[in-house]
């Protein structure tokens, strides 16, 4: 008799972000199903609240299976994909040799990941996929339930001397009064998510160099590639998204040709 075949469904939320969080997991085998969630006071991040959703629903499993994760979490399904097999050759650090957010969730996860044979599928959130929606009820009622507990103290712990550059000043790992982005880092030091300076519009557009449009859920380059269209102009001034072949951070964004006087002069 073979493994069993187990779809899940996954998702995370977070009031904040930093915030109280939750999250939400369905599991279907055969005929039956299960409804997992819980929440955390926080302050965590929606990042987190997405790992732990798939840690919870492969950690439910009793035996090694077959299993369909479906997620519509990019960072998620990227890091077990591409990313976690090399953090483990570099001791769990990244390219840049500084230490992996969020390595504790994703140490777990890739433990409970051996037990099963997996395969990893991304949906588009809040698209109406029946089984991504009721995930998302289950993660929202998870933050319900956490913003009622007391607060978790979250102590600022410097990174380690020994793992910065040369000169590079520590940095604390949490920020109350910074943003956190989706690449599990505070916006201001995020080369993709850093506020853009004065007239310059969301980033999608190109005329050549090698600047990427780094963000898959953004409307602006399917209405760049649509307006490029209209005005007669070719492909290759539009550039394609390229986030499911790249690491977050190691693509600066393109912001210098992304400007107002960019479309001025293209609209013509």
């Amino acid at each position: 008799m073979g493994e069993p075949t187990v779809e899940i469904y996954t998702d995370g939320a977070c009031s904040g972000n930093p915030g109280p969080g939750g999250w939400g997991a369905v599991l279907r085998y055969g005929k039956h199903e299960r409804e997992l969630h819980g929440g955390d006071p926080g302050p965590t991040t929606n990042n987190r609240m997405e790992l732990m959703a798939a840690i919870q629903a492969l950690e439910t499993l009793t035996r090694p299976s077959v299993v369909h994760l479906y997620t519509d979490s990019s960072y998620v399904r990227n890091g077990v994909l591409k990313w976690v097999a090399t953090w483990k050759r570099n001791g769990w650090r990244t390219a840049a040799k500084t230490a992996v957010k969020n390595e504790d969730l994703w140490r777990r996860l890739d433990t409970a990941a051996q037990r099963h044979d997996i395969e990893w599928h991304w949906v588009k959130g809040h698209a109406g996929h029946p089984e991504n929606e009721r995930a998302d009820r289950l993660a929202v009622l998870g933050v319900k339930e956490a913003a009622k507990m007391p607060p978790v103290p979250r102590k600022l712990v410097p990174t380690p001397q020994s793992a910065l550059p040369l000169n590079e000043p520590a940095k604390a790992d949490y920020r109350p009064d910074d943003t956190e982005c989706v690449h599990e880092m505070p916006a201001s030091w995020c080369a993709l998510c850093k506020p853009l300076p004065p007239g310059v519009l969301p980033r999608g557009y190109r005329v050549a160099g090698d600047a990427y449009h780094n963000d898959p859920d953004c409307d602006w380059l399917r209405k760049g590639q649509r307006y490029a269209a209209r005005l007669g102009k070719q492909t290759h001034e539009v550039v394609p998204i390229a986030w499911a072949s790249v690491a977050p951070g190691e693509l600066e964004p393109c912001e210098a040709c992304c400007t107002v006087e960019w479309i001025r002069r293209h609209s013509r």
